[in-house]
């Protein structure tokens, strides 16, 4: 106000009292805005600096918890993305070395079978089928399979026919599951029921497992073993 000028301050929201001399009344809302009606607002500001409002005090850290917040997620994602698409390129990669042109799957297992002499009941030496083989003529002392690779492979074996009405089927159902490193083969074998002198079947399966514990490669063969020279049984 100019020099010599005489204000009166009041409450803002109060009625000011009428005064016929020319007395000069200013409605104010706080201390602050009589002191920068007073000194000025320079003044006033060193008199009484403003304090920032709650809000205004947390806008910082809130703003630096949604920066680390949104980091964190995009690491997160991208981690996912990644992982997904190794395993995709993983199991693509699997099928596609064990599938044929056909679509059908393609045989990764080796199976075979060890005769036994009719008359002297002795076991010969094992004989390697090859995969067009599926009939052999018995008696067999027993059967092998066996698979190779680096991998979690489930594998089993089972002997069926007449017989397996009246017997412990479960003595003629072998099947094991384990991880190899593919330095050797895992190997499963069962023996053929020696008494029986009829047409029995060999069947003998392997699955490769992936990492959620479903198969993404499996074979399967059936082999069947008539007694002696009758084929017909």
């Amino acid at each position: 106000p100019a020099q010599g000028d005489i204000i009166f301050l009041y409450p803002r929201g109060t009625d000011p009292k009428e005064y016929a001399d020319g007395r000069k009344y200013l409605a104010v809302s706080d201390a602050r805005e009589a002191l920068e009606i007073c000194l000025g607002q320079q003044v006033a500001e060193r008199l009484l600096p403003q304090k920032p409002s709650p809000l205004r005090q947390k806008l910082p850290s809130m703003r630096g918890r949604l920066i680390s917040f949104a980091r964190a997620a995009t690491v997160s994602i991208v981690l996912l993305l990644v992982g997904y698409a190794f395993f995709a390129f993983w199991h693509s990669a699997t099928e596609e070395q064990g599938q044929n042109t056909d679509g059908k799957v393609a045989g990764f297992i080796d199976l075979s079978v060890a005769p036994r002499d009719p008359d002297s009941g002795k076991c010969d030496h094992p004989v390697q089928l090859s995969r067009d083989i599926d009939i052999f003529v018995g008696p067999l002392c027993f059967g092998r399979l066996s698979v190779s690779g680096r991998g979690e492979y489930r594998i089993r074996m089972m002997i069926d026919g007449a017989f397996s009405g009246y017997v412990d089927q479960s003595r003629y159902r072998r099947e094991i599951q384990r991880t190899t490193d593919g330095d050797g083969r895992l190997v499963l074998q069962i023996d053929f029921p020696y008494w029986v002198t009829e047409t029995v079947w060999l069947t003998a399966e392997a699955e490769l497992l992936g990492m959620d514990g479903n198969p993404v490669r499996s074979a399967k063969r059936i082999l069947k073993v008539p007694f002696g020279d009758r084929g017909g049984d």
